[in-house]
């Protein structure tokens, strides 16, 4: 059994717990996820894969993944796996989409250990052809610990895999179950009871592509850098997609026994589709957005922080950031640029932009919220704490980094 995705969605405030992460349950998330719409416990968590450990008698581990350690594979290799990304804008004018890209930041973190990568691209590949199931080669052959961490990877590479769940019995052949349901024991836990044919998610993923492609294609041109390829696709994000807002006047949001907030609009939880709807719950644009950065080879990263939100005089900004006043968190991506890293908060931006729209229909964003240095980021959110929301080696994990100066916007 797949143990990571039996747990999933549910482990936000243990993975967290250095940042009180119950405050990461926010109303604003809330309808967000998967399977389960009403209840945050089931929107993506972040991907952080601590490996188990089994210690015999003699004091080893024989089920350790020790991504830091392992002497590095024979240089063609690693060159060849930790080389960018094929640029199909850049080399032929027009973007296609690339089912195999790996989160260019995070695959780095595996530099010690590129079979992962090349486990990862296995994995994207069967998950974006819908294959019932696929089997490793002897050559990438690897522990449990191992395919859960190539398995996160692929999840922050590509949001697709959101919405697929893996089961192996051998560690060899893995089973794939696409948009899965479940249903939960009396431990509370969660197994899966059935999915759509291949052929359906096929056209799902298809789908789903063909709208990247497009979105892209009509967006950016061969002639723009990383910053304004991040920026484009940003604005095209919160112009074109609808929000999914918490509903704040129906009274039936409540906490649980748990402290989970929970929400009593129905809505489809998968990410793929929400974007074929054309209506995104909050983790469903930071999951798209950075699904996108990755086609485009731009390093981004997701961030959480603890700190204060300050009124920004947008009403929907202003009402769902101040919903529940205990509350005092939030999450946003970071993008790299020419040795360079800004904040660019996508979701404060798509709620001021509708906000704005309240008033004048076709107004377009002024992307208040891209490319911000630190010092800006406090005027709308002081932070008292920050961690990468995303990790797939714990051991060397990619630190926040410091974001020094405005981003000057020209689009």
């Amino acid at each position: 059994m797949n143990k990571r995705n039996a747990g999933y969605k549910k482990s936000l405030k243990r993975l967290l717990s250095f940042m009180m992460s119950a405050l990461f349950v926010f109303s604003l998330f809330a309808g967000s996820g998967c399977n389960k719409a009403k209840t945050i416990e089931d929107y993506p968590e972040p991907v952080t894969v601590t490996a188990s450990v089994d210690t015999e008698e003699d004091g080893e581990s024989e089920n350790t993944a020790d991504t830091s350690a392992k002497p590095a594979e024979d240089e063609e290799v690693l060159d060849e796996v930790l080389s960018p990304e094929y640029d199909s804008l850049r080399e032929k004018g027009e973007f296609e989409f690339n089912p195999t890209a790996v989160n260019p930041l995070y695959k780095m973190e595996m530099k010690k250990n590129p079979k992962i990568i090349r486990v990862t691209k296995e994995i994207l590949a069967a998950v974006h052809d819908a294959k019932p199931s696929f089997e490793l080669t002897d050559e990438l052959s690897c522990s449990e610990a191992e395919f859960k961490i190539a398995w996160a990877l692929a999840e922050i590479s590509s949001p697709v895999v959101y919405d697929v769940y893996y089961d192996t019995e051998d560690s060899e052949t893995y089973t794939l179950t696409y948009f899965p349901t479940f249903e939960y024991n009396e431990f509370n836990e969660r197994n899966v009871t059935g999915g759509i044919s291949e052929e359906e998610a096929k056209e799902k993923i298809d789908a789903f592509k063909e709208v990247c492609e497009k979105m892209i294609n009509e967006t950016l041109t061969d002639k723009d850098d990383d910053m304004q390829r991040a920026a484009k696709i940003y604005k095209k994000l919160i112009e074109t997609y609808e929000f999914r807002y918490p509903d704040f006047e129906s009274g039936n949001i409540e906490d649980s026994e748990e402290g989970i907030v929970t929400d009593s609009f129905e809505t489809n939880t998968f990410l793929v589709d929400q974007v074929l709807e054309g209506k995104l719950g909050a983790w469903q644009f930071l999951d798209l957005y950075e699904g996108l950065l990755v086609q485009l080879n731009v390093e981004s990263m997701m961030v959480g922080a603890l700190g204060q939100y300050h009124k920004q005089d947008y009403s929907l900004l202003d009402a769902t950031m101040t919903y529940d006043s205990s509350d005092s968190s939030f999450v946003w991506t970071i993008v790299y640029y020419d040795d360079k890293a800004y904040h660019c908060d996508i979701l404060m931006d798509k709620m001021a932009l509708d906000s704005q729209r309240e008033s004048f229909e076709e107004y377009e964003s002024d992307m208040l919220y891209f490319g911000m240095s630190d010092e800006r980021r406090q005027k709308s959110f002081t932070i008292y704490f920050t961690r990468g929301f995303e990790t797939v080696n714990p051991v060397n994990s990619t630190s926040v980094p410091v974001c020094e100066e405005d981003y000057k916007l020209e689009l």
